[in-house]
């Protein structure tokens, strides 16, 4: 038997996605609007919560990407 543990399908899930693009969040902005004026308030904020959640990542991946190319002082 090799040594190689088994994937769950949700690791697999996760290794394959990417954070949003920039036209991604605009467009899950547009999405979040259009819910609202539908009246359709728990799923714009769900919706909100997630495209939040999303840019949190990306500033604090680019916040650690900053961080270690500066120079030590």
């Amino acid at each position: 038997m090799s040594g190689r543990r088994r994937e769950s399908p949700v690791q697999r899930i996760a290794e394959k996605s990417q954070e949003p693009t920039d036209e991604q969040f605009r467009e899950m902005l547009r999405r979040i609007r259009m819910a609202v004026e539908a009246g359709l308030n728990d799923m714009a904020l769900t919706y909100a919560g997630a495209a939040l959640e999303a840019a949190m990542r990306q500033l604090h991946d680019d916040a650690e990407l900053y961080s270690r190319s500066t120079a030590n002082e």
